[in-house]
């Protein structure tokens, strides 16, 4: 009898050994010692920013052999990471090899580093009882765009002038809560009307520390056979972050292409018409770049008091042309100062107002007001009764 009992007791102890072991057994991100395993499905977003929310989605599945009661998980609020909403699931009875899928809502703190940081939950099968293991899902906390903001962006001179040289302007800002490094920085010239002045295209930061901002320019040459315009030069960006992963962007700078608008005025004609003077301008274009909505407002003074309208609409003025316009007015000193104000836009629609003032001089005013015909009429009727009269003598 003794010798049977002594199988019967190693087999025993076996026996309890093996099913410690099975109980030991690490499913998923699991600590030890349950009957119950837990992991991680996916979160949502991915990866997760600083200062948002995100769903994680985690499977519990019953791995022992027996039911589990009253299964639950729930949310430990440990930095970075804070339940957002309820912070406990419970799942109730679930049975050997079933699982169960759900979420937690957590939000990540806003001054969370770039990296990967483990969220902890803890699961039991039994929530009645004090037995709760903490299993570990790691989150990774990054940025998912651009953490460098482009700002400032500007032009010397504003408008960049045809065939001259000139500088793009602007600001990079380190966004991010940690230094970024090896920041490349390129402008693509090749499908613009401009040509880098320096030989180069790219700029290299070798580091830029968080909040930093930095100024980069290129100088550039529009190219002379451009048209004005509005132009978009492509930005391409590469860096490192603090995580070692290599990120890049694009985006598109706007640059303003063209010449000073010039014009003249000219008196081309002064003449008196009844009871007012009628004065002709000629405005001559002698600009590269055309004159759009171009208007002449005509302003009274002292002297000038208008018999028409003030308003002279010429609308587009070409390059290398000219256009005329009329008014009337009454004009009290025989030489004095007509001003006018000028409004218009260039080719790319910047507006313009100017203030010309043209000299008037009634010395070279051309009367023009209708005389008498009954002069010439009686002339040309004496001229005609002598020539009848030598006519009929010489015929005798």
């Amino acid at each position: 009898m003794k010798k049977l009992i002594l199988p019967l007791l190693i087999i025993s102890f076996l026996s309890s050994f093996v099913c410690a072991y099975e109980q030991n057994i690490s499913y998923g991100y699991g600590s030890f010692g349950s009957q119950i395993s837990v992991s991680s499905l996916r979160y949502e977003p991915y990866p997760v920013e600083p200062g948002e929310t995100f769903k994680s989605y985690i499977i519990l599945k019953n791995i022992g052999s027996n039911y589990a009661q009253n299964a639950a998980c729930k949310v430990i609020d440990k930095y970075p990471f804070t339940a957002y909403g309820e912070s406990e699931t419970n799942i109730g009875m679930l049975a050997p090899g079933r699982e169960s899928l759900f979420d937690f809502e957590v939000k990540v703190d806003a001054n969370a580093l770039e990296r990967t940081e483990n969220l902890e939950v803890q699961c039991t099968s039994d929530s009645l009882s004090n037995s709760w293991n903490i299993y570990k899902i790691p989150i990774k906390v990054s940025y998912r765009y651009a953490i460098l903001n482009i700002a400032d962006v500007r032009t010397e001179p504003e408008i960049l002038q045809i065939g001259k040289q000139g500088t793009i302007k602007f600001k990079l800002v380190n966004n991010a809560e940690s230094t970024i490094k090896d920041v490349l920085v390129e402008l693509n010239f090749a499908s613009s009307n401009l040509a880098p002045a320096q030989g180069t295209t790219v700029k290299k930061i070798r580091n830029l520390n968080r909040n930093e901002g930095i100024d980069v320019d290129f100088e550039v040459y529009a190219l002379p056979n451009t048209e004005s315009g509005i132009y978009t030069v492509p930005l391409y960006i590469n860096y490192t972050n603090i995580q070692g992963e290599t990120r890049s962007f694009s985006t598109l700078i706007s640059i303003k292409i063209s010449e000073t608008p010039s014009y003249y005025v000219l008196v081309e004609s002064i003449k008196r018409m009844s009871g007012a003077t009628q004065a002709t301008l000629k405005f001559v274009n002698n600009g590269p770049t055309v004159l759009q909505f171009f208007n002449v407002k005509v302003l009274e003074s002292r002297y000038v008091k208008l018999k028409s309208s003030d308003q002279l609409y010429i609308g587009d003025l070409d390059s290398d042309d000219y256009l005329t316009e009329t008014f009337l007015a009454d004009i009290t000193r025989s030489k004095t100062i007509v001003p006018l104000e000028i409004t218009y836009k260039d080719s790319i629609g910047n507006s313009y107002k100017d203030y010309v003032n043209v000299t008037w001089d009634k010395s070279k005013i051309e009367n023009k007001t209708p005389a008498s015909i009954a002069p010439l009429i009686l002339v040309l009727l004496v001229a005609a009764g002598v020539g009848y009269y030598f006519y009929r003598k010489r015929k005798r």
